[in-house]
């Protein structure tokens, strides 16, 4: 596929200027006898280019981050010169001219090759330099390192080769297991080298670095420094790994290095064996994670190193469990350290280097934001899942989030097994399938064309490790030892900078790459007709509609006006404590009279919104069992579920009332009398003689939602039933963090959902049963244990009849 001008020009983007200088005795021109060929366009070697000033000398590679400063590539050791391949910058041979030393290796010289690669793959042959012993000892191998100036990184050739690269849109094993040494993950690919750590059975202690050229199909050991090697990342030429000291220390380091110069670019040692882990690097910053005593499992903060200026930053009060960045920003699934019982792990993003992190997707299960592209973001869910076993789930699911339209779409929809770990580099979006009881955790590399929905299943590719896709590749290590590398085929990509707006507010425009520029989704928004004569306006089929107000025949109690009492200064005892600032402090609280909903609505009420138009579809058919609920007469009269906050708001307002405050529901469910912990008093809801809510699950028996009324224990003073159970719902109120009366610093953005739900058991069900319980959601994520219910004033009732707007 063609690439748009524009992201063309963008690529080409000049230089920045600095102060770094080229060596004197370096030739910015290919000189005779030079293996960097006359740019005829016919090969790898064609482009190249150097920073100097600020300005590329010669035709530009692909991708001009590489020139952002002068110097960025770092200036080649004497009798070499740079050139660009896969987008990025090499070091060349250059053949000596008179007087020159001869250079040491010639990496492009025919007899370096393999001649007659394993055509699987799969088996890697010694060439004629082995001495026939497979294990992969440094020691004994007759290769020769490289003559590089300063070289910590010091490649020896091993004698072996690697396979040859996949044909796009196919998986091909570099190497695997020789004797009883095995490669480890994990694995990373810069398009010039696919670099894995290697395990030996003698040398437990530690692991080397070792790395399949992918121009001479050679297999060389980068770094032996008797480290344990855990974690590592590439981007270009720049390669950061964490390394434990195997010396009894517990002390470890951060390795960052450049594959081009062979020189260290920044080493940090730090006590702690498991303290600093897990880097990941985009130009110009390295990411990663330091051990901390959070209330959460498993929680570390997050690090940033400017390779730039050498400066640091840290984020010490938000746990944090993956990341990933672009250089511009980051994406990581967490949580605040402030009222980190009020969230499950979160997908959350910020600006680099300040951290000031922002929730992305929040439900009240587990959503695990683990990559992102421009501005698509992928994560992999639980609000889906249903556990079958203590701890082991099925169903958890692959989401899209699009940052610009705050559109949720779901990837997959598999109720019988799980997807995790995605990945995604515009058009393209992967994840691995796998099923805990079939495959023991662990499944092939699945992937998916946005675009034109064109599909792959990778076999062999088991893995439970996020992969990194870089410029259409992937270089990894599966679970079976094999390292392996997956190749997309080439498709355009989304300019840095487009409009595409068509000034129309009921459509989305999305920029698409297989057939590049605009393109219009129709969406489900809000909007103005200008008619006085239909108070409803809605975007229908791409344009604005107006609608009567809707009829309805919901069971109403009044609340009368006057006091309650709103929020908590008690710490209830469950394993989600200590301390819920987030519900408090107790105050009285004085508010006007309303009707409200006497149950939440339900799935017939609702579908008769969703026939005039006013509603969308929920965007699930099931519910956590049965998976027609949706559609079925069956459940006519059960809560409507997967209905997000925009949905809810519109039904709603179409049957001429709006979605509750929170503390019209708090009132609604405690009454106007003593500070109850459930609606119906203190006793909790499970108990060894009943149950008076729907909130447990029981392993191997799944409940699900129920009707209106089906435990009548779980009634207010008012006579509002299912406020401490069945499905939690949607407020209009915007959440504050630290307490009630906090700063609502993400405005609608995150708003309240209030009482307790079938999905959620006993222990968890203490907390967010009781009155008081509140928890964060982003408004566009709908799930099967969340439903809503309406409130009107009690002044006279609107005429549905009404040329008068409703607000």
């Amino acid at each position: 596929m063609v690439m748009p001008f524009l992201v063309f020009s963008l690529l080409l983007a000049s230089c920045g200027v600095g102060e770094e200088q080229p060596p004197a005795d370096y030739d910015t021109e290919a000189g005779e006898g030079s293996d960097i060929t006359d740019n005829d366009g016919n090969g790898p070697h064609d482009v190249r280019h150097q920073c100097v000033n600020g300005e590329k000398l010669g035709p530009a590679c692909l991708d001009a981050r590489d020139c952002i400063t002068p110097g960025r590539c770092g200036f080649p050791p004497d009798g070499y010169g740079y050139d660009c391949w896969w987008s990025i910058c090499r070091a060349v041979f250059i053949a000596p001219t008179d007087g020159d030393e001869e250079a040491d290796i010639d990496h492009d010289q025919e007899d370096d090759l393999d001649s007659d690669p394993d055509s699987d793959g799969d088996i890697l042959e010694e060439d004629s330099q082995s001495d026939g012993d497979d294990d992969l000892d440094p020691d004994e191998t007759d290769a020769e390192e490289l003559d590089w100036p300063d070289c910590v990184f010091c490649p020896k050739d091993t004698g072996l080769t690697c396979g040859e690269p996949p044909e796009p849109g196919e998986v091909a094993t570099l190497f695997q297991q020789v004797g009883d040494n095995r490669p480890w993950r994990p694995g990373a690919t810069n398009g010039e080298w696919l670099v894995f750590r290697y395990v030996s059975p003698d040398r437990a202690d530690y692991a080397q670095l070792y790395g399949c050229n992918l121009l001479d199909k050679r297999l060389y050991l980068l770094l032996d420094n008797q480290h344990e090697i855990l974690h590592l990342s590439m981007d270009g030429s720049l390669i950061v790994l964490w390394q434990g000291i195997a010396d009894g220390s517990l002390r470890g380091n951060l390795l960052l290095g450049d594959l081009d110069t062979w020189e260290v670019v920044h080493e940090s040692e730090v006590d702690g064996y498991e303290t600093n882990r897990f880097p990941f690097v985009r130009y110009s910053y390295v990411a990663y994670t330091e051990d901390k005593t959070f209330p959460k499992e498993f929680a570390k903060f997050l690090h940033i190193y400017d390779m730039r200026n050498g400066q640091a930053a840290s984020n010490p009060a938000f746990g944090v469990h993956h990341h990933r960045h672009d250089g511009k920003q980051i994406l990581v699934t967490g949580f605040p350290e402030s009222s980190s019982q009020a969230y499950m792990d979160g997908t959350w993003m910020a600006e680099l280097p300040e951290l000031n992190f922002r929730p992305l997707i929040l439900t009240a299960a587990d959503e695990y934001g683990t990559d992102f592209d421009g501005e698509w973001v992928v994560f992999h869910t639980l609000r889906n899942a249903l556990p079958y076993r203590m701890w082991w789930y099925e169903s958890m699911e692959i989401y899209l989030f699009n940052r610009r339209t705050r559109r949720e779409i779901p990837l997959t929809d598999t109720p019988s097994r799980n997807e995790r770990f995605a990945f995604i580099e515009y058009p393209y979006v992967g994840y691995t399938q796998n099923d805990f009881i079939v495959s023991g955790g662990v499944g092939p590399i699945e992937a998916v064309h946005l675009e034109t929905g064109e599909q792959w299943n990778f076999a062999n590719t088991h893995t439970e490790e996020v992969q990194v896709l870089r410029d259409r590749t992937i270089g990894m290590v599966n679970n079976g030892g094999s390292v392996q590398m997956i190749r997309f085929p080439e498709a355009g990509r989304i300019p840095d900078e487009f409009d595409c707006d068509d000034h129309n507010p009921c459509t989305d425009d999305y920029w698409w790459v297989s057939i590049p520029g605009c393109h219009y989704v129709n969406n489900h928004d809000r909007c103005d007709d200008a008619d006085p004569n239909t108070p409803f306006n809605v975007c229908l089929d791409g344009s604005c509609t107006g609608l009567l107000l809707g009829a309805d025949d919901t069971e109403t109690e009044e609340i009368p006006a006057g006091g309650f009492w709103w929020g908590t200064d008690a710490v209830y005892e469950s394993w989600r404590e200590p301390g819920r600032v987030w519900e408090g402090p107790r105050r009285w609280l004085e508010l006007p009279g309303f009707m409200i909903d006497k149950y939440e609505v339900t799935n017939g009420q609702y579908a008769r919104c969703v026939e005039a138009g006013a509603c969308a579809e929920p965007k699930r058919q099931r519910s956590g069992r049965e998976m027609d609920y949706w559609g079925n007469a069956a459940y006519e009269d059960f809560p409507v579920l997967y209905v997000d906050w925009f949905e809810a708001r519109n039904y709603c307002e179409w049957v001429g009332k709006r979605l509750p405050t929170e503390q019209e529901w708090t009132k609604a469910a405690r009454g106007g009398g003593e500070p109850w912990i459930y609606p119906w008093g203190d006793e909790s809801p499970l108990t060894t003689q009943h149950q008076y809510a729907n909130v447990e699950i029981r392993f191997g028996e799944v409940d699900d939602a129920a009707p209106g009324g089906s435990f009548p224990e779980d009634v207010s003073p008012y006579g509002v039933y299912d406020l401490g159970g069945n499905v939690n719902e949607w407020t209009s109120s915007p959440w504050t963090p630290e307490s009630l009366d906090a700063e609502a610093r993400w405005g609608n953005d995150v708003v309240v959902v209030k009482g307790g739900s079938w999905r959620f058991g006993a222990s968890w069900s203490l907390n967010d049963s009781h009155v008081d319980g509140r928890f964060p959601a982003t408004p566009w994520s709908p799930s099967f244990f969340t439903g809503f219910r309406c409130v009107q004033g009690l002044e006279k009732q609107l005429d549905r009849t009404s040329p008068k707007k409703f607000h």
